[in-house]
């Protein structure tokens, strides 16, 4: 009866234990580094789409029957979404695992420049309106 007991139900489990017995895992800051890489490739996602002015300006019509063009549209909206937003984040997960920290880094690099040079350009046109007023 104790030699059942010795044997686990599982014939594999020593095999898994072996498996997973020397890693070590994911340290703070690697975790801190992919956290940051989805919402920052989302942000730029955003900002790099010039079509929010002209969807926002237009009265949409909920009635009007979706044509060809609205199709054509929303298949390349998902396509560009893919590419940009998607296909980034599974191949620095996977891939590109290894440089993460140099990709989270140039990631919260780029939208810093971009906030700069929109803060500037903000700022100019507000100082030469203020002029002419």
């Amino acid at each position: 009866m104790e030699g059942l007991l010795d044997k686990p139900l599982n014939p594999n489990k020593l095999l898994k234990e072996q498996f997973v017995s020397n890693l070590t895992g994911s340290s703070l800051l690697e975790i801190a580094a992919l956290s940051t890489i989805v919402p920052a490739v989302v942000v730029l996602r955003k900002w790099s789409s010039r079509d929010n002015i002209r969807r926002d300006s237009v009265k949409k019509n909920d009635d009007a029957l979706a044509g060809h063009k609205d199709g054509v549209y929303y298949f390349s909206a998902l396509v560009i979404d893919f590419l940009t937003v998607v296909l980034p984040i599974l191949l620095i997960f996977t891939i590109l695992a290894e440089w993460t920290y140099i990709c989270a880094i140039s990631l919260v690099a780029v939208i810093s420049i971009y906030i700069l040079f929109k803060r500037v350009s903000v700022s100019s046109q507000g100082s030469t309106t203020s002029a002419f007023s």
